[in-house]
């Protein structure tokens, strides 16, 4: 990736390592503490989330060691991600879109399956100068038409 002339995309990219790390250690106090306090999080299988509070409150769920019934358990999972690009609309708003691998994850107790997909976030730098995502949006290749294979 190119760096774009007069943009921070130092900073964005400074931004996405904190989601990844928070992902990684599976924080959902810090992997919330990285979206505005208005966020739209959407998710396969059609998770929407509508705030940082909610944000955080689900992925203590599915973050917990101790999975609950009915739910998804990311607890045992492994993920990869791969920045894809960074896209500027304005020199407080940019698009980083990535792609991902999970695996190890369950639902309701069982295995599920292995699973690839795109992210794509809308970033916005608040008035205190920090990045935070904006909208997450988050399909599963198996659910779009023409995906890479």
């Amino acid at each position: 990736m190119e760096p774009t002339q007069g943009f921070d995309e130092a900073g964005v990219l400074a931004a996405v390592e904190r989601v990844r790390d928070a992902l990684k250690d599976m924080d959902a106090r810090r992997l919330a503490a990285c979206f505005a306090e208005d966020a739209d999080f959407n998710a396969p299988p059609g998770t929407w989330l509508r705030g940082r509070k909610a944000i955080e409150e689900t992925h203590e769920v599915i973050f917990s060691p101790t999975p609950q019934p009915g739910r998804v358990s990311f607890a045992q999972a492994k993920s990869t991600t791969r920045i894809l690009g960074v896209r500027f609309l304005r020199p407080d708003v940019a698009v980083v879109d990535w792609e991902w691998t999970q695996t190890g994850a369950t639902f309701d107790g069982q295995p599920w399956p292995d699973r690839r997909g795109m992210l794509s976030m809308v970033w916005t730098r608040d008035e205190d100068a920090e990045w935070r995502v904006r909208v997450w949006r988050n399909k599963d290749y198996a659910q779009l038409v023409g995906a890479p294979k």
